[in-house]
């Protein structure tokens, strides 16, 4: 199997994690919804709202890919951001 390549970014919009991190401190983002109003970052396909998330309660920005058998938490991730 090939091994695959962490996720550094959002997909739809162009920030890194890493970016991200930094604003949020700077600005006081609290939530992955804080971060999809100000920037995008959430609100296009979805995907990275987990990783948003995790990276504000770790201060991770890169993550291994995540598994089919976490698209739950996925949907509820990106219902969380929205409100």
């Amino acid at each position: 199997m090939t091994p695959q390549k962490p996720v550094r970014a959002c997909l739809c919009y162009p920030h890194t994690f890493a970016e991200l991190h930094i604003l949020a401190l700077q600005l006081n983002w609290q939530t992955a919804a804080d971060i999809t109003a100000a920037v995008g970052c959430g609100g296009g396909c979805g995907l990275c709202g987990p990783y948003l998330t995790r990276m504000l309660a770790t201060g991770e920005t890169s993550f291994d890919i995540r598994r089919s058998e976490q698209t739950n938490s996925t949907q509820q991730d990106r219902e969380e951001s929205k409100s």
